[in-house]
C-alpha cells in the first residue's frame, strides 16, 4: 500500500502517473468549488474511517477539542468562532459535489463516507491547515464517549443493538485508539477497556488483546483506568488460553482495585480468578474466589456479578463430574442473569445447564435449553456464543448415541472457537469430537484430534482437560486392541484425577482398568 496515494505512484502501466495527476486535479477542482465552510467540513470529515453519522459529523467537524484535553466545544472553530454552516447542509453539498457518498447504516440511519483517494486528499488539506491533532482529538474523544456509553449496555437488554453499533464504528474506534496511543494514553486506554466485551462477543479478541497489551505499556497516570484495563487484558488473555499472562494482569488489577477501594473492580477480578482457578483444576481456589465475589456483589446488590460467581462454581462441579450440583448452581446463575436482563449471559448459562441435563439423561429439557440458547446467540450475532451452543448440541447428541451428528457439531464448534481465538472452547470441542470418533471406530482420526486437544489443554495449564483426553485415548486404544497402551493412558488420567480428588472421574478410570484386566 502506498503511504500517500496522491503524492507517489510506483509500478503500474506507463501512463499511470498521468491518470494519477488527472484524478488529483478532478478532486482539487471539486474542492475549490466549495465554500470556505464547506472546505472546513471536507477536510475534517477525512478524519473518519468507515464513514460517520450526521451526529458524529456535527460534533467532530463543527468543533475541535482544546489542546488541554478538555471538553469538545461544539459549534466552534479553533479560534473559538462559530461555524455557521449546519452539518446537514454541509454533507448534502459535499454529496452533490461527489466528494462524499451516503449509505444506510443499522436501523436505516444515514452514514456519510469518502472514497479512500478523496479521503487522502482531505487529510492533506487537514495537515496543511495544521488541524490534524486538534480534529484527531475531537474524533478520539467522540468515540471514547461512544465506547463508554456502549459499555454500560453490553450486558443489558439492548446489548445486540449496541454491539451492532460498535461493529459499524469499529474502524473509527481503531482510529481513535491509534490517535490516543500517540497523543493521549488515557483516552486510548479507557476506550479499549470499554470495548473488551464487544471484542469477546464479536470475535475480535486477538485484536483487542493486542491493543490492551500495547496501551498498558504507556505511562498513564490514572490508576482506576489502569486497574480496569488490566482486568480487561486479563479477561481476553484467559479467554485465549494465555493463562500466565492473564494471571499477571489480574493480580496487578486486584492490587489496584483494593488499594483504591474499587469494589466493583475487585469483584470483576475475583470472578476472573475463580474462572481461571477452575480451568487450572485448582477447584478449592475456584470456590474461594467465587464465594468472595458472590458475597461482594450481594453486598452491592448486583445480580450479574453473583450470576458469574455461581457459574464459576458450577464449572468447578462439572469438572469433577458432579453434574447434579452443577445444574443446581447454573439454575441460580440463570435466575440472576435474567434478573439482570442479560440475554447473552443467559444464553451461555442455558447452554451450560443444557449440557448438564444431557449428561444427566434429561434429554427433552436439555434440548429445550440448547435450542433457546443457540437461537438467542444467533439473534445477538455472538460468534463465541454460537460456538458454545454448537459444542453443547454435540454433547447432547453424544449422550443420545448419535455419534456422527455429535462429531459434526463438535467439529463445527472447534472451528468456530478457533476463529474467535477461544482456545479453551476449541480444546473442549476437539476432545468431544475425538470421543465421538472413538465410538465411530475411526481411531486414526480420533488420535489426531485428541492430540490437538491435549496440546491445547497442556498449553493452558488445564490438567483436567489433559486427563479427559488421556482417558479417551485409552478408550480408543482398548477398543483397537492395544491393551498395554490403553492401561498406560488410563492410569495417567487416573493419577491426575486422584490428585484432584475427583471421585466420579476416578471411578470411571478404575472401571475401565478393571475391564482391561
Amino acid at each position: 500500500r502506498m503511504d500517500r496515494r496522491l503524492d507517489f505512484l510506483t509500478g503500474g502501466s506507463r501512463d499511470a502517473p498521468e491518470r494519477h495527476r488527472a484524478l488529483r486535479q478532478t478532486i482539487a477542482f471539486s474542492h475549490d468549488l466549495l465554500s470556505p465552510d464547506e472546505q472546513v467540513y471536507f477536510r475534517r470529515l477525512a478524519v473518519f474511517m468507515g464513514g460517520a453519522t450526521l451526529d458524529a459529523v456535527e460534533q467532530v467537524c463543527r468543533g475541535t477539542a482544546p489542546e488541554d484535553g478538555g471538553p469538545v466545544p461544539l459549534d466552534a472553530l479553533e479560534d473559538g468562532g462559530p461555524l455557521p454552516l449546519e452539518a446537514l447542509d454541509a454533507v448534502a453539498n459535499l454529496v452533490d459535489h461527489s466528494l462524499l457518498r451516503r449509505s444506510e447504516g443499522p436501523g436505516g440511519q444515514s452514514r456519510f463516507e469518502m472514497l479512500e483517494t478523496i479521503r487522502d486528499y482531505g487529510l492533506e488539506c487537514l495537515a496543511a491547515e495544521g488541524e490534524e491533532v486538534r480534529v484527531g482529538r475531537a474524533h478520539a474523544k467522540f468515540f471514547q464517549d461512544l465506547a463508554q456509553e456502549a459499555s454500560d449496555h453490553l450486558t443489558g437488554p439492548d446489548q445486540s443493538r449496541w454491539m451492532d453499533h460498535l461493529e459499524v464504528e469499529h474502524d473509527n474506534l481503531r482510529a481513535a485508539l491509534a490517535w490516543g496511543e500517540e497523543h493521549d494514553g488515557i483516552v486510548a486506554l479507557s476506550t479499549a477497556t470499554a470495548l473488551w466485551r464487544f471484542w469477546v462477543s464479536r470475535g475480535h479478541m486477538r485484536e483487542g488483546r493486542e491493543w490492551l497489551v500495547r496501551l498498558l505499556r504507556l505511562p498513564v497516570e490514572a490508576d482506576e483506568i489502569r486497574g480496569r484495563a488490566l482486568n480487561a487484558a486479563g479477561t481476553l488473555s484467559h479467554e485465549m488460553g494465555e493463562m500466565e499472562a492473564a494471571l499477571a494482569f489480574l493480580t496487578e488489577s486486584l492490587s489496584i482495585s483494593r488499594r483504591l477501594g474499587d469494589r466493583r473492580g475487585e469483584g470483576l477480578v475475583l470472578n476472573n480468578l475463580g474462572w481461571m482457578a477452575a480451568l487450572s483444576a485448582d477447584l478449592e481456589a475456584a470456590r474461594v474466589h467465587s464465594q468472595e465475589a458472590l458475597e461482594l456483589y450481594a453486598s452491592l446488590g448486583e445480580p450479574r456479578g453473583q450470576a458469574v460467581a455461581y457459574n464459576n462454581m458450577a464449572w468447578a462441579a462439572s469438572i469433577e463430574g458432579d453434574w447434579e450440583s452443577a445444574e443446581a448452581l447454573w439454575d441460580r446463575s440463570l435466575t440472576l442473569r435474567e434478573k439482570a436482563q442479560d440475554p447473552r449471559g443467559s444464553a451461555f448459562i442455558r447452554s451450560y445447564r443444557g449440557t448438564a441435563r444431557a449428561m444427566l439423561g434429561r434429554f427433552d429439557e436439555a434440548r429445550e435449553d440448547l435450542d433457546d440458547a443457540v437461537s438467542r446467540q444467533e439473534e445477538l450475532n455472538s460468534r463465541q456464543g454460537i460456538a458454545n451452543g454448537l459444542r453443547a448440541l454435540g454433547v447432547l447428541h453424544y449422550q443420545l448415541d448419535d455419534f456422527a451428528l455429535a462429531e459434526e457439531y463438535a467439529r463445527e464448534a472447534a472451528a468456530a472457537f478457533f476463529e474467535t481465538g477461544t482456545r479453551g472452547g476449541a480444546a473442549i470441542s476437539l476432545q468431544l469430537q475425538g470421543r465421538a470418533l472413538v465410538d465411530l471406530g475411526r481411531f486414526e482420526e480420533a488420535r489426531d484430534v485428541l492430540s490437538q486437544s491435549h496440546a491445547l489443554f497442556e498449553e493452558m495449564g488445564a490438567p483436567w482437560g489433559t486427563a479427559d483426553v488421556r482417558f479417551e485415548e485409552g478408550r480408543a486404544a482398548a477398543l483397537d486392541g492395544r491393551t498395554d497402551e490403553a492401561r498406560r493412558l488410563v492410569q495417567e488420567a487416573l493419577d491426575v484425577w486422584t490428585e484432584m480428588g475427583a471421585e466420579r472421574k476416578i471411578d470411571g478410570c478404575r472401571e475401565l482398568l478393571e475391564e482391561l484386566g
